[in-house]
């Protein structure tokens, strides 16, 4: 028998939280007593927690998360549910490559983010910067810069920080050919 949970639903996001398309952000909602019934924990939740940013940055991936009746989300694909009433179809992604941009806008998938980049190469004949789609390349959004790496012999490689994308990208395919790895 299968272990899974069922899907969290737009009203159960939004009952705890806001989420603004404009500016990205969520906020903790004020929990009634329907939510939580015990008065005491209810009214120390709320002057601690409510209208306040809600979730924390995953140390690993720059990523927010926030948790819901007790799992951890991350914010993009509550997002996805907020906005359209059901979760993404394929992996969220960041169109500027920052996961800290959690504004609408800049919310899509990766299959339709390396279509719109396909679509942008073809059309300017060169690549979008900052799309963040490289593999072993992704934006640190503490530092604003990119981070690349390469793995190799079960180790991770880091090659270090770059300012650019392209310049991440390009060190990684010269140190993959150092390693005698297929480009």
């Amino acid at each position: 028998m299968s272990s899974k949970t069922k899907p969290l639903t737009k009203a159960e996001i939004e009952e705890v939280v806001d989420y603004n398309p404009e500016t990205g952000l969520f906020k903790w909602k004020y929990r009634h007593a329907t939510y939580m019934p015990c008065n005491s924990s209810r009214n120390c939740w709320n002057a601690q927690y409510s209208g306040k940013p809600a979730g924390h940055i995953d140390k690993c991936s720059g990523n927010l998360r926030i948790m819901i009746k007790g799992k951890n989300y991350y914010a993009r694909r509550l997002a996805f549910i907020i906005m359209t009433g059901k979760s993404s179809k394929g992996r969220p992604a960041h169109r500027d490559g920052d996961n800290g941009n959690l504004k609408w806008a800049n919310l899509t998938t990766v299959k339709q983010l390396k279509a719109e980049k396909g679509a942008a190469i073809n059309s300017q004949g060169s690549e979008p910067p900052g799309t963040g789609t490289s593999p072993g390349v992704r934006f640190d959004p503490l530092t604003k810069r990119w981070d690349a790496e390469v793995r190799f012999d079960f180790t991770t490689i880091k090659l270090g920080s770059f300012s650019t994308e392209r310049e991440a990208s390009s060190a990684r395919q010269e140190k993959r050919k150092q390693l005698g790895l297929a480009a």
